[in-house]
């Protein structure tokens, strides 16, 4: 009977009972909670990595702005335009923002003399989109810097890029053109600028994550002075030291760009791709914002990929997280939430592990010294309750939205085992000086029963430093409920009265294994700290 007392007793201890259903519980939580906040979690985990982003790469359009356009100015060069516009509009089959900023500018359906030929579509790598037509004529539509480098821009013109609109420009070809084209005759019939509004919420959501250990950095392909300032409008860090992909030609200068600046523009969807896996080989945890074709290669690869808006259905799919609403102060939510759970999973662990490394290491060194295991399943279950389940389940409740600074494994090596050991290090004086000290089997169970919920106590009041008014208050409620959890159900615990002298070995034990929990936390820091050191 006693065998099978003390292997149950053992295999109970062993097992972190809870962990797996707090930590599950957690999660769907959390999915349910970000759900009424419009947002769809399609991978559970991944709120898990965002918690841990070190970096957040967003896209310009539709991230930071709402990616709704709207025609602002046009400077017309050739009276012509109106033609040209108003064909390209009828026919191009480009299903973006600017083709649609561009349809509702001209709004006329009317029949045109152009008839069309064939069509270039737009590509975010050429950066223009161009429509052929059958007078052996073409009309294309794109960012000037690329269709006509040498081009100076009107004076008001330039103004409103430098104030964030999108400029583009529209021109004429007497050749036929393909995707390959390349010009050098076109003939500009217009300079138009499309603004696209920042978001009210964008300056707030980029403070959120400067203020909490996160780098936010615009990828973008946008004319670098158009990022730039909608870069400084959201409040972006650095915002002046921008960066035109189009002239990196390295894998050096992609890397010295992205490590040493916050806003690129002209990016390319392959250039996007590297900047996201240079991060990650400089160790940096990488979520990626788009809504794009373009950004689904860069997504597919960041640690965690989120997808804003009615995006495109590929971004839709790849994207482990998706803002449906797409506002940044909902993507502030998800992280807050995902920073919430993690922190409190990863304390609840610490209290869980307690008994696992507890048990085993007594189990071992039981049955190695021949003696019986120190408790029974009923003090363990009372023990769990107080340690495990209470405190654990309250910490759900605590907000806290840091950024996890360390893995699970660590947390345990700093708080479960140096308990842990203390109580090891208890029990094995309990039974090595039992003659001298005049103690029975149930003397040194009835003690290692109260050294075994103090010294799990303290790891408690560890765990839940710095104290507030509410981690406070769940400590004296454990503190308090488990003498009269004891006292009530005194006979299913199987203890023994202890003498008075017993009652002061308890007392003095207890308090020496503070400063050996201490001294063996100290150890474990330099232990880990040494650990992070080999692998940089």
């Amino acid at each position: 009977e006693n065998v099978i007392t003390n292997s149950a007793t053992a295999l109970m201890g062993m097992l972190p009972k809870g962990l797996i259903l707090l930590t599950t519980l957690s999660l769907i939580g959390a999915v349910i909670k970000l759900g009424s906040k419009k947002t769809l979690v399609q991978d559970l985990y991944a709120i898990e990595t965002l918690s841990q982003a070190s970096v957040l790469c967003l896209d310009k359009t539709g991230t930071l702005t709402l990616g709704v356009m709207k025609v602002i100015d046009v400077e017309v060069q050739d009276p012509r335009f109106h033609d040209y516009i108003k064909a390209y509009s009828q026919y191009t089959s480009d299903n973006n923002a600017t083709a649609h900023a561009l349809q509702e500018y001209v709004n006329d359906t009317s029949a045109t003399h152009l008839e069309p030929l064939d069509e270039v579509s737009f590509s975010s790598s050429r950066k223009w989109a161009g429509i052929n037509f059958k007078n052996d004529s073409a009309i294309i539509i794109g960012a000037p810097e690329v269709l006509s480098p040498e081009t100076k821009l009107p004076i008001h013109i330039e103004t409103q890029r430098q104030e964030g609109a999108r400029i583009i420009m529209a021109a004429e070809s007497l050749e036929h053109v393909d995707k390959n084209s390349t010009f050098t005759h076109l003939i500009p019939l217009a300079y138009i600028a499309i603004e696209d509004p920042i978001r009210d919420d964008a300056y707030d959501a980029i403070r959120f994550f400067r203020e909490n250990d996160v780098t936010a950095k615009v990828i973008s392909g946008d004319n670098v002075e158009t990022v730039a300032a909608i870069a400084k409008k959201a409040g972006i860090e650095n915002y002046e030291c921008v960066v035109d992909a189009s002239k990196l030609k390295t894998d050096d200068e992609l890397e010295h760009a992205i490590l040493n600046s916050n806003v690129i523009g002209r990016a390319n969807p392959t250039q996007k791709l590297k900047f996201v896996r240079i991060l990650q080989m400089h160790k940096e945890v990488v979520a990626m914002t788009g809504d794009g074709i373009n950004d689904v290669l860069a997504l597919k690869n960041a640690d965690c990929s989120i997808a804003m808006g009615e995006g495109s259905d590929a971004a839709l799919h790849i994207s482990q997280i998706v803002v449906m609403d797409g506002l940044l102060s909902t993507l502030v939510d998800v992280v807050k939430e995902g920073r919430m759970v993690i922190n409190n999973i990863t304390r609840s662990a610490s209290m869980y592990y307690l008994h696992t490394i507890l048990s085993i290491a007594i189990s071992m060194i039981a049955i190695w010294m021949n003696v019986p295991f120190p408790f029974i399943p009923f003090q363990i279950t009372i023990t769990n309750m107080f340690i495990d389940g209470w405190p654990s389940f309250m910490l759900l409740w605590q907000p806290s939205y840091d950024r996890p600074k360390e893995t699970i494994l660590n947390h345990v090596l700093r708080h479960s085992f140096p308990n842990a050991f203390s109580i090891i290090v208890l029990w094995l004086v309990l039974n090595l000086f039992s003659a001298q000290l005049r103690l029975s089997v149930e003397d040194v169970s009835t003690m290692m029963f109260y050294l075994n919920a103090g010294v799990s106590l303290h790891m408690i009041y560890r765990i839940y430093k710095p104290l507030n008014l509410y981690r406070t208050l769940v400590l004296i409620i454990d503190l308090i409920g488990f003498p009269i959890a004891t006292f009530i159900f005194w006979k299913w615990l199987d203890l023994s009265f202890l003498a008075p002298y017993q009652i002061k070995l308890t007392i003095i034990l207890m308090v020496l294994s503070i400063p050996l929990t201490l001294l063996t936390h100290k150890f474990m820091v330099a232990f880990i700290e040494k650990k992070k050191l080999k692998s940089n």
